[in-house]
């Protein structure tokens, strides 16, 4: 792929004093790199902004685009209930922190999964998106789907998701801030996006890490430690954040949930995922002890980011 690339300073602290970390395959000239100042991981040269918006367009969700690797319509066509991602975690999530009848804006809403969840919960749900194509795809099933941030009153809503979402775009900071803008006073931020804590230590000391081919990815150009998200979280004006415990929410995608799922301890109920005895609640927890204590012998993250309130 051949797309002209843009030299930009840091996203969170505006230096630019970087180091890099490894040159990227994909993108022949671009580099990961580390903020030497904030610790902001980047890829530095890369796309303009223009570039990268013109990547997700209807070839990109139907799998013909930089990520042959799925096809986002097929998926969206299905219950979405069935589909592979994360997004009942998220909701599942967000529900301990908002209650139902809440209003909720997923930034970079895609084509609508978790905001079809979310609206089964109860939520009045609006999306936001850059794709032409996943507004009107969105639009189509019923849901208002704002196209500028500009349109988005402030102040309207209770939760902000930010889903896979802030690896893709030049410029998180505006983004965050936005999200900032248009929650109510208490209201929360989620996001999700791949914890990048000991990655710069482990390519540095040459150790093998999974999340090497995710920062590889030609579409993903930030990544993000806990430090580095408390601090755009600092800097734009929350005032406090919450941390919480991930292996107490069930993911349908996983393969212990699926095993226990078998055995008939896991009985999934509309979009909540309920433990049909004590002794399959502790097969779980157990099952994620381990994933967690595997997780961090390879150096890896196990955690969320936290929980922003405004």
């Amino acid at each position: 792929m051949s797309l002209a690339l843009v030299h930009y300073s840091c996203n969170l602290c505006g230096q630019e004093k970087e180091k890099i970390l490894f040159e990227r395959a994909v993108l022949a000239g671009s580099n990961v790199v580390v903020c030497m100042n904030c610790g902001l991981i980047y890829v530095n040269p890369r796309p303009s902004d223009k570039a990268l918006n013109e990547l997700y367009n209807e070839n990109y969700y139907k799998g013909n685009g930089f990520d042959g690797t799925a096809d986002y319509v097929a998926d969206a066509i299905r219950s979405p209930f069935e589909q592979k991602t994360s997004a009942h975690f998220d909701v599942a999530v967000i529900s301990d922190f908002v209650p139902s009848g809440g209003y909720l804006l997923d930034i970079g809403c895609g084509l609508g999964h978790l905001m079809k969840l979310a609206h089964a919960r109860g939520y009045h749900v609006e999306g936001y998106d850059i794709s032409p194509f996943a507004v009107e795809f969105v639009k189509k099933q019923g849901f208002h789907v704002y196209h500028s941030f500009g349109s988005i009153p402030s102040e309207r809503f209770d939760a902000v998701t930010i889903v896979e979402t802030l690896e893709h775009a030049n410029d998180p900071m505006a983004i965050i801030k936005e999200a900032f803008r248009v929650l109510k006073k208490g209201g929360v931020l989620y996001i999700w996006s791949e914890n990048f804590d000991g990655f710069v230590e482990n390519i540095l000391r040459r150790r093998k890490d999974r999340r090497f081919g995710y920062a590889s990815t030609v579409g993903h150009i930030n990544f993000f430690t806990t430090k580095v998200i408390k601090s755009y979280f600092l800097k734009i004006g929350f005032r406090s954040f919450i941390t919480f415990d991930s292996d107490l929410y069930f993911r349908k995608n996983s393969q212990l949930y699926r095993f226990l799922y078998k055995l008939r301890l896991m009985r999934p109920k509309g979009v909540e995922d309920k433990v049909t005895t004590s002794y399959g609640r502790f097969i779980w927890l157990g099952g994620r002890r381990l994933v967690r204590f595997y997780r961090r012998l390879q150096g890896i993250p196990c955690n969320h980011f936290p929980i922003a309130v405004k």
